[in-house]
């Protein structure tokens, strides 16, 4: 009788260094923020501020400016308003970046900070509300839901211990922001810029999250994921630029 052999849920020998696995890009990215949020032209409500903010409305000409899709992430409001983010950068920023590298973390990061500014753009046209959007915080949730992409991809190959850490992180940070949004609503914080990064970072986890063990639907998955996701960014460019 001949014996098939698979190859699903066979390791894999990744060779890469552990330095190669150290949050450069978590690290770089923390200097930044805080070095331009110590600069008082960036500080609320100087000029400077709104030439990097991302403002949203109907036909308003700073939505069609590129650049501000991104730059809105490098500002904050305020000391607790950056405490915070800066706290949950370091925390999910080397998670991503211990699995999928800092070019990973890197993409994932900013396709999820993209993904916010669309979304939170969508949301103004659906309310027919001015935004003003500010903060890192749409990046950071694509940050932490790409943490999903590597528990459906590395789960045969995880311990309990790893499986239980790894659950309990996704699972209380989402319950936290939950509860905190529903308790302590602010009308200032831009709740579709949070749901944007973390949709965004799902299928950007999906497409950058490294396996540790070879599987046969991988394949498929990143390549749907990778289908998606530029369905959204494409979606979000046509919108953004005329609504």
């Amino acid at each position: 009788m001949d014996i098939i052999h698979t190859v699903e849920d066979v390791p894999i020998k990744l060779g890469i260094p552990w330095y190669y696995r150290l949050p450069y890009y978590t690290t770089s990215m923390f200097i930044i923020y805080i070095v331009i949020f110590m600069q008082p032209s960036m500080n609320y409500p100087e000029p400077s501020f709104f030439n990097l903010a991302f403002y949203s409305y109907y036909g308003h000409e700073y939505s069609r400016e590129a650049y501000r899709w991104y730059t809105y992430s490098l500002l904050h409001l305020n000391v607790v308003h950056i405490a915070s983010n800066m706290y949950n950068l370091i925390i999910f920023g080397t998670l991503v970046e211990i699995n999928a590298l800092a070019p990973g973390a890197a993409a994932i990061n900013m396709i999820s900070i993209l993904g916010g500014a669309f979304t939170t753009a969508a949301y103004s046209q659906i309310t027919n509300r001015p935004v003003i959007l500010v903060g890192a915080s749409g990046g950071i949730f694509g940050l932490l839901s790409a943490q999903i992409g590597n528990i459906v991809i590395n789960w045969n190959q995880m311990d309990l211990v790893q499986r239980i850490i790894y659950t309990s992180v996704i699972s209380c940070a989402v319950i936290s922001e939950i509860v905190v949004d529903i308790v302590l609503y602010n009308p200032l914080i831009s709740y579709a810029d949070h749901v944007g990064g973390f949709i965004f970072g799902i299928f950007a986890g999906f497409c950058f999250m490294k396996n540790s063990a070879k599987h046969t639907w991988l394949k498929s998955l990143r390549i749907g994921s990778a289908i998606v996701l530029s369905s959204l960014l494409v979606t979000g460019i046509m919108n953004t630029c005329f609504m």
